[in-house]
């Protein structure tokens, strides 16, 4: 029997393996650029967007941080959207601090408007820009990163040893599983062990732990975000 791959698996696949390998790419004006304009553009329906697979994407989140070890008091989520993720580890940890921080003014907006909602005073959002975050190495006991790019020199600078990072997209799964050996390597000048990358759905969520110094994030270099 024949099994067919689905073509955007088949694109996918390589284009993840190119961001892999050249993670500059995300720095350059041209990207950089197009994550000001189009988070901004989507804030106002992102959540209507997502509302299709939200439930199963909030149970993967769940999941995966079920899976890990520790009981984290400080949480920030990179690049937090209209804060899918940070509402998720406020129920999975529910002694933690979570900040969520986007760059796009309007997934903040719409990220707010849920606190009521939800009823805790342990979530906060503010702007912010993943690529030069505004915090002291070592602040945060776990770093995430749902639906956004990542930045690993600044995720895990402001990781604390032993601590965890939990990058995770409600797509591409398939793309994911197929580039894990790379995922590994890219995670390891950072002083990143992979721990689990797991799917459901289409969805995946990616965990590692962070176990030592590593040069790749010990400076912080004066334009970090390539301007």
């Amino acid at each position: 029997m024949i099994r067919l791959v689905a073509p955007k698996n088949i694109v996918m696949t390589p284009l993840i393996r190119v961001i892999i390998h050249h993670p500059n790419l995300m720095r350059s004006k041209v990207f950089l650029q197009a994550m000001k304009i189009f988070p901004q553009k989507l804030s106002g329906s992102y959540d209507a967007r997502m509302r299709a697979n939200q439930s199963e994407y909030q149970e993967l989140l769940v999941q995966g941080m079920a899976l890990i070890d520790t009981l984290p008091k400080t949480i920030i989520d990179i690049g937090t959207g209209t804060g899918i993720a940070a509402f998720a580890a406020a129920k999975v940890f529910p002694e933690a601090y979570i900040l969520g921080i986007d760059h796009s003014d309007g997934m903040i907006a719409h990220a707010m408007e849920k606190l009521d909602q939800a009823n805790t005073g342990r979530i906060s959002f503010t702007q912010g820009n993943a690529c030069d975050l505004l915090y002291d190495d070592q602040s945060f006991d776990l770093v995430v990163s749902s639906n956004a790019p990542i930045y690993l020199d600044e995720a895990t600078r402001v990781l604390k040893f032993g601590g965890h990072l939990m990058v995770a997209f409600s797509f591409a799964f398939t793309a994911f599983t197929r580039v894990e050996a790379d995922i590994m390597n890219m995670l390891k000048p950072y002083g990143v062990e992979l721990l689990h990358l797991k799917g459901q759905g289409k969805g995946v969520v990616i965990i590692g732990k962070k176990h030592d110094a590593s040069p790749a994030w010990e400076t912080k270099t004066e334009d970090p975000c390539g301007g």
